[in-house]
This record gives C-alpha cells, sequence and structure tokens, in this order.
C-alpha cells in the first residue's frame, strides 16, 4: 500500500485517543485516504496480547472503485477486535450507540460503502467478507406500536454473523438476523430472520426476505 494513501493524522490521533499507551505506541489501527471521526466517546477492545501494525485497516478496501468517499467512525459503545486481517471499506459508517457492542473476529472484510449501525449487539465471525453497498443494522432506529393492545415493539435485536460467510453486494441485514457458518448471501439480498433453524451450513440464501436457493455450496478463496 503506497506510504501516501495512508492518512497519517487519523492513525495517529485515533490509535493515542481510543487505546492505552502501550497498544497505540503499535498502531494497530490503519487508515487511508478521507476519514471523518464523530462520536469517539466509547472504547475499543483488542483480544489478546498479540497486537501489530495495521491489524485494523479502515479506508482502503474499494477506493480503486469508490475513490474520493469518506469513512465515518461515530463510536459510543464498545469495539471488540477479536484478531487480524480486518479491513472495514471506503466510504463506509461505523456507528455504535452507547450501549452497543460490536465484534469483528480475525480477517473479516467490509466492503467498500458498508453501513454498521449498532444499538445493542452485532457480531461477525471470522473469514465472513461482504462486498459493498451492504448494511448491517440490529436496530430500527425507532419502536413501532401496537396500536391494538398498546404494546410497543422491540426496536432493536442482536445480528449474528458466522465464520466464512460470504455477502453478496447491496445486502441488507436486519436485526435479530443469525447467518450458519459458510453461508454465501446472493446479492440485493434481505436478511431478517434467525436461519440457523431454517439452513445448514454451506448453503445460499437470496431474496427479499431471503430464502434457501441451494445446499452444499461454499465459497472459493480465489479473488480478483
Amino acid at each position: 500500500m503506497k506510504f501516501f494513501s495512508h492518512n497519517w493524522l487519523a492513525i495517529l490521533y485515533f490509535n493515542f485517543r481510543m487505546l492505552p499507551l502501550k497498544q497505540a505506541i503499535r498502531l494497530p489501527f490503519d487508515f487511508c485516504h478521507k476519514i471523518k471521526f464523530k462520536r469517539l466517546s466509547g472504547k475499543i477492545i483488542i483480544d489478546g496480547n498479540a497486537i501489530s501494525r495495521g491489524m485494523v485497516r479502515i479506508g482502503a478496501q474499494g477506493s480503486d472503485m469508490f475513490s474520493g468517499a469518506s469513512t465515518i467512525l461515530d463510536i459510543a459503545g464498545t469495539l471488540f477486535i477479536k484478531g487480524k486481517g480486518i479491513s472495514i471499506g471506503t466510504g463506509s459508517l461505523l456507528r455504535i450507540e452507547r450501549n452497543g457492542f460490536v465484534e469483528l473476529d480475525n480477517s473479516v472484510v467490509l466492503g467498500a460503502k458498508n453501513i454498521v449501525l449498532c444499538e445493542q449487539h452485532i457480531s461477525i465471525g471470522e473469514q465472513t467478507i461482504s462486498s459493498w453497498n451492504c448494511q448491517f443494522m440490529d436496530t430500527d432506529t425507532h419502536s413501532i406500536i401496537n396500536l391494538d393492545s398498546g404494546d410497543v415493539l422491540p426496536r432493536s435485536h442482536p445480528i449474528k454473523i458466522g465464520r466464512h460467510c460470504w455477502i453478496g453486494n447491496n445486502v441488507l441485514v436486519n436485526k435479530g438476523t443469525k447467518l450458519p457458518n459458510d453461508t454465501i448471501v446472493a446479492s440485493y439480498s434481505l436478511c431478517n430472520k434467525d436461519y440457523g433453524n431454517m439452513i445448514p451450513e454451506n448453503s445460499i440464501i437470496g431474496g427479499i426476505p431471503a430464502k434457501k436457493l441451494a445446499e452444499n455450496k461454499r465459497r472459493n478463496n480465489d479473488k480478483l
């Protein structure tokens, strides 16, 4: 990665603002291109002692396709980093509300212009990849009232994405979604339920809302 693509001001500011000194000096968070910081009143937890330079890269993925877009970090809750090789693409928004908890496991890649909006809990398993323009929201951001009973429906519910999942472009992952390991989600789909009891691992789902399309299919690790 070219020296001048790194946003050194953002790298130094974020690491030393959000991390203990012993972690910050290793510069585990790497930023590229245009970065905007909103609230940084939350906290960062890095699991384990193996902290290394650039283990979390933000703003680089997809910059060749979506140049000029600012990547925004708005962290009032907790970001839990569980491994290395984590990437959040250019033009993305990571917004964690005060009681929100986001877990990113080893080698998670979120593509360009992804939105992660967490009010409660979002967990993404190791080696899961999302393409561009995907959205992960564990909240409706407002409540719905049943006018017959007066009951207020829950506005948020956790999202849990398994290991080695592949999420195509323009996919919406709504509150309450649970994906088994090795699930492939077709582009332009809507995920909004617990698929653990509906499909086995190594399945393809798609549609609005998403349903099973095929079984015994797994992502191959070749890339462009």
